[in-house]
């Protein structure tokens, strides 16, 4: 599944371009979250994990047979890996999302 950051993050429309580490920051829509729930076949969980009660869903090592669900927490950890770039554009670059979590 291919997302424009635009369609994934909640963003000032006026400032079109940022940081890896700015757009890691920013909050995630909605929709974009119920689309890559359908795209993934997992339940979304709304909020932060806690320290103690971490989803693993884009660790690589994980069976994707025990995994059920996900978060943002996962979503910004996968993208802290594939994102290579130092600057982003909202309306132009984009992020391809495996069918499977299971990376390796």
């Amino acid at each position: 599944m291919r997302a424009i950051l635009g369609e994934i993050f909640v963003h000032d429309p006026s400032q079109p371009v940022y940081t890896k580490e700015a757009l890691l920051r920013l909050d995630m829509k909605m929709a974009f979250m119920q689309r890559l729930a359908r795209h993934l076949g997992l339940l979304f969980i709304d909020g932060e994990a806690s320290e103690g009660n971490l989803c693993y869903a884009f660790e690589p090592g994980l069976n994707p047979d025990y995994i059920s669900s996900f978060t943002k927490v996962d979503i910004k950890r996968f993208l802290e890996r594939t994102l290579t770039a130092s600057r982003y554009h909202m309306g132009r670059d984009a992020v391809e999302f495996p069918k499977s979590l299971h990376l390796e």
